[in-house]
């Protein structure tokens, strides 16, 4: 048994939805997820109402990219880890890896997981010609883990002058773990940047510091100032945490995530998803 009596409607919703993917296609009971939901988890059936009707504002700004129906009596979804981005980061989000007891859940593999579904959410975030880099550290892409030289080799990928600054040796990304720019054919300066973190980890509220552009416009020559942002796969919904990171960034939830994944044009699977496949099973076992 695990205990989210004294979690948030944002959580318990997450919580149905993962219930839900256990089904493998079978509709679920309101009934039956009050059940399930007070004797595994010692939710109380007053709160479940006041999830559903979050799950039904999710449903309202997706649309068909919201992967669940909802009605009165039963929540139902036919989609996978496979086929739905937003199962991917729902499966992702902190919380939903204690519903498997812990047992499955993988911080770096989840984070490096996040990275990779991040990037290919946002190989449209410009338009056409958006290019996307993975600068995290460590590396699985080739890049130099020495930071001058990580960066030098970032300024050759981008086509992006060097700055000419001092690099610490001692840095790792910078803050940094997603590039995304626009090329242009003419490989001019002045292209739209954006330097991204992404974290799965329940405090992220002041990670979107970890990017300081004053260095970064000193470590690389931008023309133009960088869009910066922080990529969480949760669903926020407290407006003093969109209003505390959006003063120095832009924030992309599991929503926005979403809906961007919507306009890429990237759609290959990503690696390693059997991961998220094997989270759902182990909680499918654990209430059954």
């Amino acid at each position: 048994m695990i205990d989210l009596s004294s979690e948030s409607s944002t959580t318990i919703a997450d919580w149905i939805e993962a219930l839900a993917v256990t089904q493998s296609g079978k509709p679920l009971s309101m009934q039956k997820i009050q059940t399930i939901s007070e004797t595994f988890a010692g939710i109380a059936p007053n709160v479940i109402p006041f999830a559903v009707r979050l799950m039904e504002k999710r449903k309202s700004i997706l649309g068909d990219a919201y992967p669940f129906q909802i009605d009165d009596t039963y929540v139902v979804t036919r989609s996978t880890t496979q086929d739905s981005l937003y199962i991917q980061l729902l499966f992702l989000t902190s919380k939903v890896g204690l519903f498997t007891s812990g047992n499955s859940w993988n911080l770096e593999l989840a984070s490096q997981l996040f990275e990779d579904i991040t990037e290919r959410a946002l190989s449209g975030f410009f338009g056409n010609k958006t290019r996307t880099l993975n600068f995290g550290f460590p590396s699985r892409n080739g890049r130099p883990a020495e930071f001058a030289a990580a960066v030098e080799w970032l300024s050759k990928k981008t086509n992006i002058r060097l700055g000419n600054a001092y690099r610490p040796p001692r840095k790792k990304d910078g803050g940094v773990d997603l590039f995304v720019w626009k090329s242009f054919s003419d490989n001019q300066p002045g292209v739209p940047i954006m330097l991204v973190q992404c974290t799965i980890r329940e405090d992220y509220i002041n990670k979107i510091g970890d990017i300081d552009l004053r260095l970064w416009a000193n470590w690389l020559s931008s023309d133009l100032e960088p869009l910066v942002a922080l990529a969480v796969p949760g669903v926020v919904t407290k407006e003093e945490v969109w209003g505390e990171i959006t003063t120095r960034g832009i924030l992309l939830d599991r929503i926005r995530l979403v809906e961007l994944g919507e306009e890429s044009k990237d759609l290959t699977p990503v690696e390693g998803l059997e991961y998220l496949a094997n989270c759902s099973a182990e909680l499918a076992e654990h209430i059954h």
